[in-house]
C-alpha cells in the first residue's frame, strides 16, 4: 500500500479560515449556532471548489480540526484502491513523521471490520465500527495488536499508534471513525488525536460528519479514476442479462475500433506481356493450317501452308502473254515502227514483274512462327481451302518467358488502391504463391463478367514456364489498416445507401 503524504490543499481552493465552534457538545444535526452553521456552508462551498480529491481530504481536516479544537485530524481515503491520501490538520506540527504510520496502521485495522449487511442506519453503521485507544465503550477497541504487519508477528504496531497520540504532549486518546461509501465498502477514515473525553462527545458529531462528507470524496475518486477502472466501476452496478448485454456491446465495440490491415480480394488472369500476329502474306487460299490454339510452336515452325495451284496458273498465263507481246514486238520492229516497238517491250516487262512475284509467291507458301511461345487464337483452325486477302490475321502467338497478371478490380475498391501496394497471388493451377507490386493501374474501366472493372498489372519473369496464357486465380491487395468495423460493414452499408438513394 503506497502512501502520499500532502500537507497543503489545492491553489484552487477559497484560503478563508474555519470559524471555531465555542462548544464541542453539540448533539446530531450539523451545528446550530451562527459560527457553526457558517463554517459547515464554508465547507461545503469550498469542496465544491476543490480541484482534487487530496484537496477535499485536507479541507475536511481542517474542518474537523478548526470545528471541534482538535490536536490533531488525520484523514485517509483509498485512492483506486491502490493508493491513500493523507491529509493532516496539526497547528503544532508535533506528529507529522509519524502520520503516514499512524494512518496505514488505521487503515488495515479497518481490514478487518465487516460491516453488517442490514444496519439500522448508516451512522450506527460508522459508529458500531470506531476504533481507538485506549478502550472505551464508545468505540471498538484496537485491533492492531492482533494482526500480522510482517511475515513474523510485530509485537509494536499498537506501540505506534500510541507514540503517534503522545507526540502532541496533551493528547490521551486516538480515534479511527470510518469513511462508508454508497456501496456499504470502506473507502477511508479520520483519525482524532485528542484527550478521551473530548473524543468521546465527538463521537456521533464526527459519525454524522463521515456520513455527509463520504458522498463528496467518493464522487471526487470517482471522478478521478481513469477510464478502463470508471468502465469497470460502471459495471459493477448491473447484473445479471442487463450487466451481460452491457459487456457484449462494450466488447463489440472494443472489436469493432480494432485496427486490421485491409485485404481487397480480386480476379485476376494470366496474361502475355508482349504478343505476335501472323497475318496472310497475299492474297490466296489456304491449303491447310497444322496448328491449333494453344499449341506450344517454335520459332520457324511451320503454321499453315498456301494452295499453289491458283498461283501457278496465274504465272503460266503471264508466261503466254509474254510470248505474245514478244511477237507483237519484233512484226513492230520488222515495220519499223518505233511507238508499237517500244510499247511492246515496256508490256514485256510488266508482265516480267508480275511473273516474278508470283514465282516468290511459290517460293514462300509456307507461313512460319516468328518466334518461341503459345498459339492464344487461331482464326482459321481446321479450315481448309479458304480464301485469304493480304494482311489478313491467322494466328496470335505470345512469348512465355516474361507474364504478367491482369488485376480486376473493382470500382467500389479503387478509392483503396495505388500503385506500389504488396499483392499476394494464388493461382488455382499452381500451389505457390505469388507476390509483387502493383506497377500500373490502366485509367480505363473495362467489363469484365457484367461488371465495370480496372485492370492493375504486375509482371513476372516465367522463365521456368509455370505460367501460362489464360489462367486464372485470386489476388489480395494489401491495404491500409482500417477498423475491423468498416472493414465488415462498409461494403453493406454502401449497398443500402444504393438501394435507399441516400
Amino acid at each position: 500500500m503506497d502512501v502520499i503524504d500532502l500537507e497543503t490543499p489545492s491553489s484552487q481552493v477559497a484560503k478563508q479560515p474555519f470559524p471555531a465552534a465555542e462548544n464541542s457538545d453539540s448533539v446530531s444535526r450539523p451545528p446550530a449556532h451562527e459560527n457553526a452553521s457558517q463554517s459547515f456552508l464554508n465547507l461545503r462551498y469550498r469542496l465544491d471548489l476543490a480541484a482534487s480529491l487530496t484537496d477535499c481530504c485536507q479541507l475536511y481536516a481542517e474542518y474537523l480540526q478548526k470545528t471541534f479544537s482538535l490536536e490533531q485530524v488525520l484523514v485517509g481515503y483509498r485512492s483506486h484502491g491502490q493508493k491513500t491520501i493523507i491529509s493532516a490538520a496539526d497547528p503544532k506540527d508535533h506528529c507529522r513523521r509519524h502520520s503516514n504510520e499512524t494512518i496505514r496502521l488505521a487503515l488495515l485495522e479497518l481490514e478487518d471490520v465487516h460491516l453488517p449487511e442490514h444496519s439500522p442506519t448508516a451512522n450506527n453503521a460508522h459508529e458500531s465500527t470506531a476504533c481507538g485507544w485506549p478502550a472505551s465503550d464508545r468505540w471498538n477497541p484496537s485491533l492492531l495488536h492482533q494482526r500480522d504487519l510482517s511475515p513474523t508477528h510485530d509485537p509494536q504496531a499498537d506501540a505506534l499508534l500510541r507514540q503517534g497520540t503522545r507526540q502532541t504532549g496533551s493528547s490521551s486518546a486516538a480515534v479511527s471513525f470510518p469513511i462508508i461509501d454508497a456501496d456499504h465498502e470502506v473507502q477511508g477514515l479520520v483519525l482524532l488525536c485528542g484527550e478521551l473525553d473530548q473524543c468521546e462527545r465527538l463521537t456521533t458529531r464526527v459519525v454524522r460528519q463521515n456520513a455527509w462528507i463520504s458522498p463528496y470524496l467518493t464522487l471526487r475518486n470517482s471522478a478521478e479514476k481513469p477510464l478502463w477502472r470508471r468502465l469497470g466501476t460502471a459495471g459493477t452496478a448491473f447484473t445479471g442479462k442487463k450487466k451481460i448485454w452491457i459487456w457484449s456491446m462494450v466488447m463489440f465495440l472494443a472489436l469493432a475500433m480494432l485496427p486490421l490491415p485491409y485485404q481487397i480480394g480480386c480476379d485476376v488472369e494470366v496474361r502475355p506481356v508482349v504478343r505476335r500476329y501472323v497475318s496472310a502474306p497475299f492474297d490466296g487460299i489456304l491449303k491447310n493450317s497444322f496448328v491449333k490454339t494453344g499449341d506450344l510452336v517454335t520459332r520457324g515452325q511451320i503454321l499453315a501452308v498456301m494452295d499453289e495451284d491458283d498461283i501457278r496458273l496465274q504465272a503460266a498465263a503471264i508466261l503466254a502473254q509474254q510470248q505474245r507481246v514478244l511477237k507483237e514486238k519484233g512484226s513492230a520492229l520488222a515495220q519499223g515502227d518505233t511507238l508499237a516497238t517500244q510499247k511492246a517491250r515496256l508490256e514485256h516487262q510488266r508482265l516480267g514483274y508480275k511473273r516474278d512475284l508470283l514465282t516468290n509467291r511459290l517460293n514462300h507458301l509456307e507461313v512460319v512462327s516468328p518466334l518461341e511461345g503459345v498459339v492464344l487464337h487461331n482464326d482459321l483452325q481446321d479450315a481448309e481451302n479458304a480464301s485469304l486477302s493480304r494482311g489478313q490475321m491467322l494466328l496470335e502467338i505470345a512469348p512465355l518467358n516474361r507474364m504478367k497478371f491482369d488485376i480486376f478490380l473493382r470500382q467500389d475498391d479503387m478509392q483503396q488502391v495505388s500503385i506500389g501496394m504488396p499483392v499476394t497471388i494464388n493461382i488455382e493451377a499452381s500451389s505457390a504463391d505469388f507476390r509483387g507490386t502493383i506497377a500500373k493501374i490502366k485509367p480505363q474501366a473495362i467489363l469484365h463478367e457484367n461488371e465495370s472493372v480496372f485492370i492493375a498489372e504486375i509482371e513476372f519473369d516465367n522463365l521456368e514456364g509455370t505460367l501460362k496464357p489464360g489462367m486464372r486465380g485470386y489476388a489480395y491487395v494489401q491495404g491500409q489498416s482500417q477498423p475491423l468495423g468498416w472493414i465488415i460493414f462498409h461494403k453493406p452499408i454502401r449497398y443500402l445507401k444504393r438501394l435507399t438513394g441516400l
